[in-house]
């Protein structure tokens, strides 16, 4: 659901909400629990806090998509599954694991991790020929250490990184990509995405091979 920009927090123990209430706005609190009563304009700040508050039309936003909540996250579990079905013999690419009888997946988004060794291809190439095909994806994953600001940073100061570099999150940095996700889609535009994606694995894999 949307809340246009920014979010909402849900939390199981009532004893974090008098804590984020503060942080939401600059650490203010007003009438119970401060030294001023209830309608005075006075107020408190009993910790420093931040400017995390959203507006009302945000809030009124995100209250009327509330509803649809549960159904929004059925049908992008029915879709994910659906691709983890359609791609479990790809072996080209990693999926991502689905949730387990304890702790449901809520799907946000269907990440996946290329093997450049299997499909010939980088992901950045991954992507772009998905591309071609009309498929859009997302990199919402990236290691901080591949920002501009952190390279120039450890340049400066490689002692703060390990002295064999860091493989593993480079590796995974490279290679995680996003698939359409999303509601709105339907079984077909499913399937189009994972033949498309057929499509551009079996192309790297011949390219590689000649």
């Amino acid at each position: 659901l949307t809340t246009i920009e920014g979010g909402a927090i849900a939390f199981h123990d009532l004893r974090h909400e008098a804590y984020l209430k503060l942080q939401r706005f600059h650490g203010i609190a007003r009438g119970a629990g401060t030294p001023y009563p209830d309608g005075s304009p006075l107020y408190d700040v009993p910790m420093p806090g931040r400017k995390s508050n959203f507006t009302d039309v945000q809030a009124a936003v995100g209250l009327a998509q509330l509803p649809k909540l549960d159904a929004f996250a059925a049908r992008r579990r029915e879709l994910s599954r659906l691709y983890l079905t359609l791609l479990a013999d790809l072996p080209e690419v990693e999926l991502p694991a689905d949730g387990d009888a304890e702790r449901e997946h809520c799907w946000n988004l269907f990440v996946l991790r290329n093997r450049p060794g299997e499909t010939g291809l980088s992901r950045d190439e991954l992507t772009a020929a998905l591309k071609a095909e009309n498929v859009g994806t997302g990199i919402h994953w990236q290691g901080l250490f591949a920002f501009s600001f952190y390279r120039d940073y450890f340049a400066r100061h490689p002692e703060g990184l390990p002295k064999d570099g860091l493989p593993h999150a480079t590796r995974t940095t490279e290679n995680l990509m996003s698939l359409p996700l999303f509601p709105a889609m339907t079984e077909e535009d499913v399937l189009d995405v994972v033949s498309a994606l057929r499509r551009v694995v079996a192309a790297g894999r011949r390219r590689a091979r000649s």
